[in-house]
């Protein structure tokens, strides 16, 4: 014969899980807990669930076609004209001096006297560690990020 033994911390994470998907009511009566589950409970559950999610798609379904309305209305505005050709000229000559103007400064950042002073006080903060804590300069590059092709001060 076999003889199956049902271990108690099992059952109790069984109903646990049940009780947390709805699937299985408590309710603690004095120092007890008395459990039951209604077939019908769990219906009135999902139907509850399937209501919310319809009404929620129906707001969403409703903000959407107002949004597409918008832009249908908005993209009816923009009629092709010689004034709006000149404007978008104008932008993509404005974007492209922003992308000239971008890689100048870009050079110049070299010089930036607050990279600079950033840099100073990497130093300062790095040196202070190896000396008074021996900590290797690879290593403390590493651990806070420093690249290694930061540049060195004079």
């Amino acid at each position: 014969m076999w003889s199956t033994q049902i271990v108690q911390q099992a059952v109790k994470d069984v109903l646990q899980s049940l009780v947390d998907d709805g699937l299985v009511t408590v309710e603690k009566i004095g120092t007890s807990n008395f459990y039951w589950s209604f077939p019908s409970a769990v219906q009135q559950a999902k139907n509850a669930q399937l209501q919310s999610l319809e009404a929620e798609l129906n707001k969403i379904e409703a903000a959407n076609a107002e949004l597409e309305r918008r832009i249908h209305e908005a993209a009816g505005g923009r009629q092709d004209s010689v004034q709006r050709q000149e404007m978008l000229k104008q932008l993509r000559e404005a974007e492209e001096q922003d992308t000239q103007y971008q890689k100048e400064l870009k050079q110049y950042s070299d010089n930036d006297p607050t990279l600079i002073e950033a840099q100073k006080n990497i130093f300062v903060f790095q040196s202070y560690c190896v000396d008074k804590f021996g900590v290797d300069r690879q290593e403390f590059n590493r651990n806070f990020g420093i690249p290694e092709d930061l540049d060195t001060l004079p």
